[in-house]
């Protein structure tokens, strides 16, 4: 699922496959955020992202850029994963290695390191 609206969201959809669905803006994200596996904040210019905070308060295993504000509060393998921005490789990497490792998105985010900090 992507929520939310962005500018490149018709190019998003075309590339799509049929099992992304493309829920756009939400009042309150928290359900989505407690049904996910994994957050994903691939934003290039940001500062401390309330998106993160408020997936990090619900134990969710996260991966971000690591710009900003992100690595104030993420310990690359303690708490998330950073990677650089910009570098799809990096994302698609973290990602098979979340999606394949059901301990360490455990240990990453419903362990709780992200709520704790």
């Amino acid at each position: 699922m992507i929520l939310g609206i962005e500018p490149e969201a018709a190019a998003l959809m075309r590339t799509a496959g049929s099992n992304v669905q493309f829920i756009g803006g939400v009042d309150d994200v928290r359900p989505y955020l407690q049904a996910a596996d994994i957050f994903v904040l691939v934003s290039v210019v940001e500062g401390l992202s309330m998106s993160l905070l408020g997936a990090m308060s619900t134990g969710l295993t996260v991966i971000v850029m690591a710009i900003g504000g992100a690595p104030d509060v993420i310990d690359h393998g303690y708490n998330g994963l950073l990677i650089p921005p910009d570098d799809p490789t990096a994302l698609h990497e973290a990602l098979l290695t979340l999606l394949t490792d059901a301990d360490l998105r455990d240990r990453l985010g419903r362990a709780r390191a992200g709520r704790r900090r």
